[in-house]
């Protein structure tokens, strides 16, 4: 399986606009090794709630370093840096180097046949520092038509919704963490306290597990 890696380092603390997105781009070459290989063309839970935000808490507070996407061909995975970097500043995201983040982010994506068209599925595995899983984002889209190479037909709208699904549900799980409940509590925000993640198994990550719908 070909593999684009995400290296570390490959983000400001903040993301932002398009010097980002060739930053990203830039690093598809580099690679963290220390997290177990996504597996990709992984099914999405049936009947699976996407995690609410915690209100009042920004993931910001929490850091994230994606060291690795797999499975896509380099000029799709390219492409889709630029618009998985735009989704990450966009909803106030932050980044760090892999050794000093709160969360280290592994990717896998693919394209298949199927009798709807094409399916581009995606997997993130979000792990803490510890190298403990944390949660897993997954979904997959259908693209009409068909083609004997399937990442053919993967074009920019695609990679768009791919890259903003990605960022909300990373989005709302950082919203969850001790790290950014704590950075609100420190700015004096009003958090609240009854809301939890729910879980649907499958992911090995106790309350904080939840797969999206599809």
């Amino acid at each position: 399986m070909r593999r684009n890696d995400l290296n570390g380092k490959f983000l400001p603390r903040r993301v932002v606009g398009l010097t980002a997105s060739a930053l990203l781009a830039a690093c598809l070459a580099g690679c963290v090794d220390t997290l177990p290989q996504v597996q990709g063309n992984v099914a999405p839970a049936q009947n699976a709630s996407r995690i609410a935000a915690r209100p009042g808490v920004s993931p910001a507070g929490a850091t994230v370093a994606f060291v690795n996407l797999g499975g896509a061909p380099a000029q799709v995975g390219a492409r889709f840096a630029v618009y998985m970097s735009q989704a990450l500043g966009a909803r106030n995201i932050s980044s760090d180097e892999a050794a000093k983040a709160n969360y280290l982010i592994r990717g896998d994506m693919s394209a298949y046949a199927t009798d709807a068209g094409i399916a581009v599925a995606y997997v993130w595995d979000v792990y803490d520092s510890g190298r403990r899983r944390m949660q897993r984002v997954e979904d997959e889209i259908i693209i009409k038509g068909n083609a004997a190479d399937p990442w053919s037909v993967v074009d920019e709208k695609t990679l768009a919704t791919i890259a903003g699904r990605s960022a909300d549900e990373i989005a709302a799980f950082l919203t969850h963490t001790p790290e950014a409940i704590a950075a609100a509590g420190r700015r004096g925000e009003v958090v609240a306290t009854d809301l939890a993640p729910t879980g649907h198994g499958g992911s090995g990550a106790g309350t904080l597990a939840y797969s999206p719908q599809r």
